[in-house]
Order: structure tokens, then sequence, then C-alpha cells
């Protein structure tokens, strides 16, 4: 059985994924999928994708139009490409073309027992136009697939826009019902910032977070604000499955507000891990 682990938050989910899967990549395999809509994956960041038919297509036209001036040996791997494609219950599986490490393939599936890992993206639904490279989300019939052929599965359960600071819409985040940890980011450099412009869903932060004397208040974001973000019913951990973890990410050399933070959710079952900023 897999361990599922949901990301939600805002301020560096796919960066921390990433960085998950490449330090448990070294001896187990990893999948990373979304239950909303993530960025397609960069080159280094995985060893093979599992994708249908129809996505295939699209993707490779993506492909061959972003990574083509990279190396001039790209277009020839990547016509060989369908020589090297090999089925997953139905699925493609295919390697990184420059990247990916060498393994055992049988004719129908890849071997998942091996001694090393690899990163594996499942791309349920492309999604590409002028502004957007992303695929869509995975559900939980499609999970069901994967969820004892992998130790570790990341989902990305929540978007944010690009911004640093999140409070839950109504909709959100989308959380599978087989998750077993919930994994709750938010950027440390945050507090200080002005609350306008600087979070996603603004206005109901304002509302379920901030005072009623907001208009009288100086209008940024302080640690007692992200506090109550973490704790209340419908805030950070809305939804949440499984163990509560807190990643207090982008952290400096200041520890004093982590710190606080610790002594703050002593009473809560909230654990709290750090990414520093590099």
């Amino acid at each position: 059985m897999s361990e599922i682990i949901s990301v939600v938050g805002a301020g560096g989910k796919t960066t921390f994924i990433e960085d998950c899967a490449q330090n448990l990549s070294k001896f187990n395999d990893v999948l990373i999928s979304t239950t909303t809509k993530m960025r397609l994956p960069k080159l280094r960041k995985y060893d093979y994708l599992i994708m249908n038919r129809e996505n295939f297509e699209i993707y490779k036209e993506y492909f061959l139009k972003n990574n083509i001036l990279k190396s001039q040996n790209y277009l020839e791997e990547f016509i060989l490409l369908k020589n090297r494609l090999h089925y997953f219950n139905k699925k493609y599986i295919f390697k990184n073309i420059k990247f990916a490490k060498i393994c055992i393939i049988s004719q129908k599936k890849v071997n998942f027992h091996k001694k090393n890992g690899y990163i594996y993206y499942f791309l349920s639904e492309i999604l590409i136009g002028k502004s957007n490279k992303k695929f869509a989300h995975i559900t939980d019939e499609q999970l069901e697939l994967f969820k004892d052929k992998f130790e570790y599965i990341f989902l990305e359960s929540d978007g944010a826009k690009g911004k640093s600071l999140k409070f839950p819409k109504t909709y959100e985040p989308v959380i599978s019902k087989y998750t077993t940890k919930t994994i709750a980011i938010f950027d440390i450099n945050m507090i200080g910032k002005q609350i306008k412009d600087n979070i996603y869903n603004e206005e109901e932060f304002v509302k379920n977070i901030v005072s009623d004397n907001f208009e009288n208040e100086e209008k940024i974001i302080s640690i007692e604000h992200i506090y109550k973000l973490i704790t209340i019913k419908n805030g950070l951990f809305k939804n949440s499955k499984g163990e509560k973890i807190l990643c207090i990410n982008k952290l400096k050399s200041d520890y004093n507000v982590y710190n606080k933070f610790k002594k703050m959710l002593e009473a809560t079952a909230i654990q709290i891990v750090i990414k520093k900023m590099k």
C-alpha cells in the first residue's frame, strides 16, 4: 500500500513535491499527479510519464515545440520514442528522453521491483493553451490502478494562481479518499507583507481570519493570522485526511518565527517540518 500524500496551501507546492520525489526516488518508486491542475513537468523532474494515446499526441507536439532547440538529438530520439512505448493498464509509459536512467523493461509493463526507484508522472488529461501548459486531475478510480504499485504517491491537491498564501474557496482543496498524509504549505516570508494583492481568495481571508475592526488595523499579515489560518476548520487543513503536517517553506536563517509556531501548535496534532530557502 502506498503512502499517498496530498499537498495543499500555497507558496511552493510543486517545488516541494519535486524535491521530495527526487530524494525518495533514490530507493523508491514515486508517482506524482494532481487532483486539480498542475503544470506540465520539466524534463529533469521525471523518469517516466504515464498517459493515454490521445494525450501522447498532444504532448508530442508540445514537447517538440518547446524542446527541439535544446538538443540536436531530440528530434531523432523523439521519432524513435514510439518504438519504446509500453503498456501499463492500457496507459502508455515512456522514458524521459534525455535524462532517464537505465532500467529493466518488459514488453508489456515496467518492472516495479527494482533496487533503485524512479519518478513517474500520471497525466490524466493534457491542457495546453496560450497561457496554460498543465495537466488535469487524477480520479480515485484511476488512483486505484497505482496505489499498490508505488511506495509514494504525491498529489498536488490545491491551487493558488501564483499567490504565496491562500484561503480555500468552497470547492477547495480536492483531497483523495486514499490520502494517508496531508501536507499544508505556506511561505513564511508572507508574514509582514500587505494583505492586499498577496493572498488568493483575499476577501474570504479577511472575512474569516482578520478581526471585525480590520479597517482600523494595520493591514499586514501577522503570525496570529497564519496561526488562525492553520487551525480553523475551513482553513489551510480543510478537508484534510490522515496525518497533518505543516511545512514552513522558504525559511531563512532566522528561526524565531518557526519557534513561535512550534510553541503555538504544541496543543494540536499538527507536525511541523521546515524547508529552507535555497
